[in-house]
């Protein structure tokens, strides 16, 4: 970023030190989306396995399930945003068998970590595999 400033600034015109300016700008909302896209992006992949015991839906957008008592969430497996789960959901759907069969399934979820909203770990549910 330095550099930046220093050859588009060394101009003497004052049109160029504003472009300066503006490079300084365009620099640091860059560093900032990466800061951010960062944070979403280190998530760390695991395996829950076992019986699903319950389901939990608070509109509009969180939805969850227990699996071998841990919470794992219908939320997007890269960017930890929530989603509304609707008829079309495969995941759910996988769920929803295993929960009314009796059935084991092992759920590739992305670890965000903490959440405040829940008071929970934000397990995003990633794959699911339904045992036999």
């Amino acid at each position: 970023m330095t550099q930046i400033n220093t050859a588009v600034s060394s101009r003497s015109n004052g049109k160029q030190i504003g472009t300066a300016m503006k490079l300084n700008i365009l620099a640091l909302s860059a560093v900032a989306a990466g800061i951010f896209a960062g944070a979403a992006s280190a998530a760390t992949f695991e395996w829950v396995n076992g019986k699903v015991t319950s389901f939990t839906a608070q509109l509009p957008m969180y939805t969850v399930a227990v699996v071998d008592n841990k919470i794992v969430r219908f939320c997007h497996p890269t960017n930890g945003k929530d989603y509304p789960v609707n008829t079309g959901n495969l995941h759910y759907d996988m769920l929803e068998a295993a929960f009314l069969n009796n059935k084991n399934v092992e759920v590739g979820v992305q670890n965000f970590g903490n959440d405040p909203q829940s008071g929970t770990v934000k397990l995003c549910i990633d794959r699911v595999i339904l045992k036999n």
